[in-house]
């Protein structure tokens, strides 16, 4: 059986993690033949980040290949971009049942994602909006979570240093630090993908 994502970078323990490991990782499925990443003129409030995937064949080839192009707000903040796209490869492992895959499911997927979590959301929405921790289990394995968490409840370190370290936003540092993040990162990891 094949090693999940979440095993593989659980043992990472010199942070950042670079999103280049994990475009590697998801290549190396076969799920997407190119992952390509960059800024356009987008409201990062309404979206962190979006996820395109499409076929194409160049002229070269004599077969299809999958094309996935992940898009992120120009200017956003860098740690936020490394948080968004990583969710957004992450979707690459999705079930096609948890993926907006036509323009209406597209419309309607964004209109969701704008609301708080508790408003009632379709699959697409709720796996959006779930995939955010998934995304800081690998940014921020807990191997290398440890020994920083340790330091921070001794007081020779604050969520604002971590989060320079492994390079995301600090409230999702102050989530993992949380007793409770040992729990869900144990459910997550042992979920497969």
């Amino acid at each position: 059986m094949p090693i999940s994502i979440y095993q593989h970078f659980s043992q990472y323990v010199e942070l950042p993690v670079p999103l280049e490991d994990i475009k590697d990782f998801i290549l190396k499925t076969g799920l997407v033949s190119v992952i390509v990443r960059y800024p356009a003129d987008m409201n990062e409030v309404i979206l962190k980040g979006m996820l395109q995937v499409f076929s194409d064949r160049p002229p070269y080839a004599s077969e299809d290949r999958i094309m996935a192009r992940i898009i992120y707000p120009k200017g956003a903040d860098p740690y936020e971009v490394r948080l968004a796209c990583c969710k957004e490869m992450l979707h690459l492992l999705d079930s096609h049942d948890a993926t907006a895959y036509d323009r209406d499911l597209v419309s309607k997927l964004v209109q969701e994602i704008t609301l708080p979590m508790e408003v009632s959301m379709a699959l697409p929405s709720i796996v959006d909006h779930a995939k955010i921790a998934h995304a800081l289990c690998i940014l921020l394995p807990i191997a290398a979570l440890k020994p920083l968490k340790e330091a921070y409840d001794a007081g020779k370190i604050s969520a604002a240093n971590i989060a320079s370290i492994a390079e995301i936003p600090e409230a999702w540092v102050r989530v993992a630090l949380l007793d409770r993040w040992t729990e869900l990162h144990e459910k997550i990891t042992s979920s497969g993908t």
